[in-house]
This record gives structure tokens, C-alpha cells and sequence, in this order.
């Protein structure tokens, strides 16, 4: 009975690691592992009752797998709201709103702030709320992109986006790397490290540059005196950076 007891478990394990690694590896996902595999040399080796001693150790540990996962999700999504509340507030101003509709524009500022306090106390899921609620408030200046309004020269003055949406690897190939190697960005794959610093405090895990997720938005920090703002909008064109 024992001996069926940790197999099964074991088998139940494995299947909640596999559900953990879709997402990142993690410390918790680690110790998971390294448990199960201790789990399995005990039950072959007939050692049956440390084996499910191993296995309750590993089960704990996916556990915790899984709760730090979830509240990755919710940080990313916390991240993905106030950037978007944050590109709102850079378009009013553009569009000088905060001028001509100073009461509705200074409530939304204050929701984004709002929810970037709430943030760095990591109540994500109410810090997405409150960023939700101040793009609903930014959104009433009926804040329009003109499609005809120049993104690449004013003068003599050549402007960058600021703003980047992440895109799914399968279709664009997005990283760091081939983000930094876009002309309109860095057009060097080598300047990723600073993609990285100016945004892993939004990552997922802050201490992974690799994990990027669909629809982050990373800000791009001039990389000389350039002129950056706005989000890069693919239907438009950009010119490159010189180097």
C-alpha cells in the first residue's frame, strides 16, 4: 500500500511541475524537483516511507511553485495596466488635455499614482484595478492618435518611440536582444542590458531577463540625447538610430 501510495503521488507531482515550467523556473520549482527525483530513488531502492517523505517535501514546494506563479500573472498584468495608463497620461500632455481638461486629466494622473503606490506594496491585483479605473478616466479626453501627425521629424529633430509593446516569440522573435537590435531602438543587440535595468523592477521574475511576456510594455531609455515618445506603432515609420 505504501509502495502505491508514493508511486501515485510522485505521478501527481510530475504532472504539477510540468504546469509550473509552462510559465519560468523558480526556486520553489527547483526544490520541487530536486525532492521528486529524491522521491523516485527512495521507491526504487525500496525505501518507501522516505519516499513519501520526499514526495509531501516536493508536493509543499510545487505548492509554493504554483502561488508564486500566480502572483507573477499578477504582477505582469499590474505592469501591462500601468504602463498603459502611463502612455495615456504621455498622450494627454501631448496633446496638451491636461491643459484644456485639467480636472479630468489630474484625477487620472492621480489613479496612476495610486495604483504605482498600491504596486510597490504588491496588492497587484488591486494595483491593476486602480490603474483599469485611471485609463477609464484618461480615456474620457477622447485621447486620438492623428495619423498624420509626423513620428519621425519635427525640424530637424528625429524622434524615437519610448514605448514598447512586447509581441509574441512565434510571430516577431521578441527578447531583449532582438528588441535592442531594432533600428528605431538601439539598432545594437549588445544595449539589451539597458532594455533590461530600466524595466526588470516590472519583470515577471526581475532577476530573469529572458522572461518577457506578451504584451509588456518596456520603456526605452535614450541611449544618447535622442528623442523618445510615444509607442512604437508598427504601421508607422521610424527612422534609425546612428551609431
Amino acid at each position: 500500500m505504501k509502495k502505491f501510495t508514493a508511486f501515485i503521488c510522485t505521478v501527481l507531482l510530475c504532472a504539477a511541475i510540468v504546469y509550473a515550467d509552462s510559465f519560468s523556473s523558480n526556486r520553489f520549482q527547483l526544490m520541487s524537483r530536486i525532492y521528486t527525483e529524491k522521491a523516485e530513488k527512495a521507491y526504487e531502492n525500496g525505501q518507501y516511507d522516505l519516499s513519501i517523505e520526499y514526495t509531501k517535501k516536493a508536493e509543499e514546494y510545487a505548492e509554493q511553485s504554483r502561488a508564486y506563479i500566480q502572483k507573477m500573472l499578477e504582477r505582469a498584468d499590474a505592469d501591462k495596466q500601468i504602463r498603459t495608463a502611463m502612455n495615456l497620461i504621455a498622450r494627454a500632455r501631448a496633446v496638451k488635455a491636461d491643459e484644456s481638461s485639467p480636472d479630468i486629466f489630474t484625477a487620472g494622473l492621480n489613479a496612476t499614482e495610486q495604483a504605482k503606490e498600491i504596486y510597490t506594496q504588491e496588492d497587484y491585483i488591486a494595483s491593476s484595478a486602480k490603474a483599469k479605473e485611471a485609463q477609464d478616466i484618461l480615456r474620457q479626453l477622447n485621447l486620438e492618435e492623428n495619423p498624420k501627425q509626423p513620428v519621425i521629424a519635427q525640424g530637424d529633430e528625429i524622434t524615437f518611440p519610448k514605448y514598447y509593446v512586447v509581441r509574441p516569440w512565434l510571430s516577431d522573435k521578441d527578447c531583449l536582444w532582438n528588441i535592442s537590435e531594432r533600428p528605431y531602438v538601439y539598432a545594437d543587440p549588445w544595449q539589451w542590458k539597458k532594455l533590461y535595468d530600466a524595466n526588470k523592477s516590472m519583470f515577471p521574475d526581475p532577476d530573469n531577463p529572458n522572461l518577457i511576456i506578451k504584451d509588456m510594455i518596456l520603456e526605452i531609455p535614450p541611449l544618447a540625447n535622442e528623442k523618445r515618445e510615444g509607442t512604437f506603432d508598427p504601421t508607422k515609420e521610424y527612422a534609425s538610430i546612428q551609431r
